[in-house]
């Protein structure tokens, strides 16, 4: 079976992973491609960060471009559903992390609900993600099948965090707390600085770590870095040996963003063996039932005194378990679901949510 997927993401191995898997069953996926040349209609178009087509060189600067985009998508959809073939749309936030009132915003929103009305099937990688899909995208019918995000395990090179320590300045000895990964407004990354001000150690050090394409941003946090002792500020693409570097160098992740509905950095830090601090917001009281407690701290309201705590513990003995995210579990699912969609199994076999 062909299977025609958008977008392509760099820098996040989550549909890379599963497209590996996915060849061991002779399931084929290729790159949808809204200014490319008509490409040949496969049985299922699998659709995940919608928002992507709102992003790209072009889009992101033209309102015709982007209603264009979305246009072409919807053709492509009909295209494939006219000749008997179904669309799967994974959920990965019920709304765009960063939705703005301007114009830009406000007609990716609305070629979003567009596009959720017509798909055949949902996958959300949660049950809390159920409800929160249906509130915000009250136009879809479409059933949805909860499928977990996978762990990461095995998949990252193994980490040298004392290379990576002294790399960047911080002591062998101190406690770490680190913010890894992609740097954008609603990760929150100036509350996890101001989090941080308030801890009275002097062994304890806040490593900030990953690329930053929002230039204002970037300066708001250089600057907080600078006046801020022991914090270390480095806005750089990582490659996945840095990211395991990072993340090694960690005694804690702090997740200082309040609102989320599913974390991939989350389950990235796990993978790794580096606890996680964050409040119980989307998915992740979930994930802390398959992780455990000692890995996955949820805190209505995070304070310094949770961070310190955390810190002078140390990262639990071994690592937790993630096996009922393993990517063969994850990898069936998505073929059933893509039997779901062609009706090859019937809804009755799975479970569904109305």
């Amino acid at each position: 079976m062909n299977v025609l997927y958008y977008p392509a993401v760099s820098g996040n191995p989550y549909w890379e992973m599963i497209q590996q898997g996915m060849q061991q069953h002779r399931v084929q996926a290729q790159l949808w491609q809204p200014w490319g040349l008509r490409q040949k209609t496969p049985p299922v178009l699998h659709l995940h960060w919608l928002e992507s087509l709102g992003m790209d060189r072009l889009t992101r600067r033209s309102l015709l471009a982007t209603r264009l985009a979305f246009h072409r998508l919807e053709r492509q959809i009909q295209r494939i559903q006219g000749q008997g073939g179904k669309v799967v749309w994974t959920a990965h936030n019920a709304a765009p992390h960063e939705h703005r009132d301007d114009p830009h915003s406000l007609l990716v929103a609305e070629g979003i609900a567009r596009v959720v009305q017509q798909v055949d099937v949902i996958i959300s990688l949660s049950q809390a993600g159920v409800k929160a899909i249906r509130e915000a995208q009250p136009g879809a019918k479409a059933p949805i099948v909860v499928i977990p995000h996978q762990n990461y395990v095995g998949h990252y090179p193994e980490g040298q965090g004392l290379a990576y320590r002294e790399a960047v300045g911080i002591p062998a000895g101190a406690r770490v707390v680190g913010m890894i990964g992609l740097i954008r407004p609603y990760k929150e990354i100036e509350r996890g600085i101001a989090l941080f001000r308030e801890i009275k150690d002097d062994n304890a050090w806040l490593l900030i770590s990953g690329n930053c394409f929002d230039p204002a941003l970037g300066e708001r946090l250089r600057k907080l870095a600078d006046a801020t002792p022991r914090v270390v500020l480095q806005i750089a693409h990582l490659s996945e040996q840095q990211f395991a570097d990072a993340h090694a160098a960690c005694d804690l992740v702090l997740v200082a963003q309040r609102k989320m509905l599913n974390s991939g950095s989350v389950i990235s830090a796990l993978s790794l063996g580096v606890p996680v601090l964050s409040g119980p917001t989307g998915s992740l009281p979930e994930l802390q039932d398959v992780a455990g407690q000692e890995w996955l701290q949820l805190e209505a309201e995070i304070d310094a005194n949770h961070i310190a705590a955390l810190l002078q513990r140390g990262r639990p003995p071994g690592r937790p378990d993630l096996s009922p995210l393993d990517l063969d579990n994850v990898v069936d699912q998505h073929l059933h679901a893509y039997g779901i969609a062609r009706q090859v199994y019937g809804y009755e076999d799975v479970a569904c949510v109305p």
